[in-house]
């Protein structure tokens, strides 16, 4: 279940930074750090179970609360012609992140429709790839940066969402030192649960010419320590 994303980028610029919380099923994190492990850390008091809808709202709400406008999510089929269908939250703001056309607000949250073509092949592969789901989206148009996003994604994901911060674990991009800094000395996450990985897994880029940049993921884990074998795919 993908919870939560955001993008940040200055009018006319297609770079900006991507955050997301990402929620995977008691079975993929059993099979990698063991059953025994997983027991062991039964008694951790789980996080509220939450529809849909009460995911969706409780994101957008909070963003609301952050001084961003609840905008409604764009058509699957966009009039962008580079895509077949929308596979992201940021593409309706595609051309303001262009600076083809002038933002409308500084801070937008919204719930976008997509279908992800770009990763169809790992569908049934996975547990959390998703043929057609919701985007949940936080958007800033040259207006705050990455310490507010990040701090946001901490408060979201462990103050509205619950998840122990214990079990927290953060990925940056591997030459991303300012990240790196802002969720240790900032949001106070120890230094050995934020992994620096590559271009493969926290880079984000839309096509081979479209918008890039590094991206991070906050991720929960159902075991108190990570093993390496775990994926933090951003």
């Amino acid at each position: 279940m993908y919870c939560a994303a955001g993008a940040i980028a200055a009018p006319g610029y297609g770079t900006g930074i991507r955050g997301a919380v990402r929620c995977y099923a008691a079975a993929d994190v059993t099979a990698v750090v063991g059953a025994a492990a997983v027991q062991q850390q039964a008694s951790t008091p789980a996080p509220p179970k939450l529809s849909g809808g009460e995911v969706r709202e409780r994101f957008l709400a909070f963003f609301e609360g952050k001084g961003h406008t609840r905008l409604p999510s764009s058509s699957l089929v966009p009039e962008d012609p580079t895509v077949l269908l929308t596979i992201a939250g940021m593409l309706q703001f595609k051309p303001v992140f262009l600076g083809q056309t002038p933002r409308k607000v500084p801070r937008a949250t919204t719930t976008q429709k997509c279908v992800r073509t770009n990763d169809i092949e790992n569908v049934g592969v996975t547990a959390r790839h998703h043929t057609f789901f919701e985007m949940l989206g936080n958007f800033s148009f040259g207006d705050y940066f990455k310490t507010e996003a990040i701090q946001w994604a901490w408060e979201l994901s462990t103050g509205v969402f619950r998840l122990p911060p214990e079990r927290v674990w953060v990925s940056v991009y591997e030459k991303d030192d300012e990240a790196f800094a802002i969720w240790r000395d900032v949001v106070g996450v120890p230094e050995e649960r934020i992994k620096r990985m590559g271009e493969a897994d926290n880079f984000w880029a839309s096509g081979a010419t479209g918008q890039s940049s590094p991206c991070l993921a906050a991720q929960p884990s159902l075991h108190a320590s990570l093993p390496s074998s775990m994926s933090l795919a951003a």
